[in-house]
């Protein structure tokens, strides 16, 4: 049993560094969000950091009944290569 458990904490891991998305309970709602183009914003350097860029991506949608919003940060370095990035996804019922 506790090799399963590893084995299951193992995969998670590996799919977290290579940023696969784990299927959704809706997926005809999140194709939905996908098709819709992000609003970004983007930040060059910071005080504490003048030479990192962080760029933040965020689709909403409100469709059958629910509001999903995705929402992407990614912080690229003055060569271009991206030194962070995370995804947040968020369904919420509207009444």
């Amino acid at each position: 049993m506790a090799g399963l458990m590893q084995v299951t904490c193992l995969l998670v891991l590996i799919a977290i560094a290579h940023s696969w998305t784990i299927p959704s309970v809706d997926t005809e709602d999140r194709k939905l969000l996908d098709a819709v183009d992000p609003v970004c914003t983007k930040t060059v350097g910071t005080p504490s950091d003048e030479k990192l860029t962080t760029t933040v991506c965020t689709k909403e949608l409100v469709a059958n009944g629910k509001k999903q919003t995705l929402k992407t940060t990614e912080v690229t370095n003055e060569n271009g290569v991206v030194v962070s990035r995370g995804e947040s996804y968020s369904i919420n019922t509207i009444n």
